[in-house]
């Protein structure tokens, strides 16, 4: 079942982290292609590449604090002297 599956997928990533010393969840990040998909496409089959182009898109997403948002802890002004 989808369960047990996912037990061994979590059991299986936390071998993997133990052995390079990051948390399960980077492992399954990379397995799932949310990370270092650039690095591992040299491993993937023709067919998890076919897939990748059909699926994948960019981000549009800009760095940085969405436009028009406002902190919700605005800083202190510095008094400047004139």
């Amino acid at each position: 079942t989808r369960t047990n599956d996912k037990r061994k997928k979590t059991a299986k990533s936390e071998e993997v982290a133990k052995e390079f010393g990051v948390t399960a969840k980077a492992i399954r990040d990379i397995w799932n292609r949310r990370t270092w998909w650039n690095v591992t496409r040299v491993l993937w089959t023709e067919e998890e590449r076919l897939h990748h182009e059909r699926t994948w898109k960019p981000s549009a997403r800009l760095p940085g604090r969405p436009r028009g948002s406002k902190d919700s802890k605005p800083g202190e002004k510095e008094d400047s002297e004139e």
